[in-house]
């Protein structure tokens, strides 16, 4: 989470309200998104239909991988997928898109466990495609990378979604 909190705090330059997509969540995980103010869903989050109402009420997801990348892939959604050094074999490789999924952007890891670049990299990409406008980012917790990624942004194999614009 730190991680994340100081990459961000840093390089992004537009005002940004947070939302998480995260259906079950560890009780650290609540008080950490309390603490930055980030909007929590998962008591209202019963299926995977709840789900892609909110990822189509965004303006763009950005994940790990996992099944929200997925679905908000297909769903034709604006995407950004943030992918460990040895990625799942359905990213490929040295790709920065999806033959799958036409909405999909892929941030990849340049080195195991460096999620600082990658993190930076979707900051600038933020800053670029929303400059100052207000919108609602979307963020996830989900157990599935190795930097322990739960929002303590050492992304406990939990990974982050992060969703922009509001629900």
């Amino acid at each position: 989470m730190s991680e994340l909190v100081a990459v961000l705090r840093k390089e992004l330059r537009c005002e940004l309200d947070f939302h998480c997509l995260q259906k079950e969540l560890l009780q650290k995980d609540e008080i950490d998104l309390a603490l930055l103010s980030i909007n929590t869903h998962h008591e209202k989050l019963r299926d995977f239909s709840d789900t892609a109402a909110l990822i189509d009420a965004m303006d763009v997801v950005i994940t790990v991988d996992t099944s929200i990348a997925h679905l908000a892939g297909a769903l034709g959604k604006a995407t950004w997928v943030m992918l460990a050094y040895v990625p799942d074999f359905r990213w490929l490789l040295e790709r920065e898109d999806s033959p799958w999924y036409p909405s999909v952007k892929l941030f990849r890891q340049h080195a195991t466990a460096d999620w600082t670049k990658v993190l930076s990299s979707i900051a600038q990409n933020l800053n670029q495609q929303f400059g100052q406008e207000n919108l609602n980012v979307l963020i996830a917790p989900n157990t599935s990378l190795s930097l322990n990624l739960n929002l303590n942004l050492n992304l406990n194999d939990r990974g982050n979604d992060c969703i922009k614009k509001g629900w």
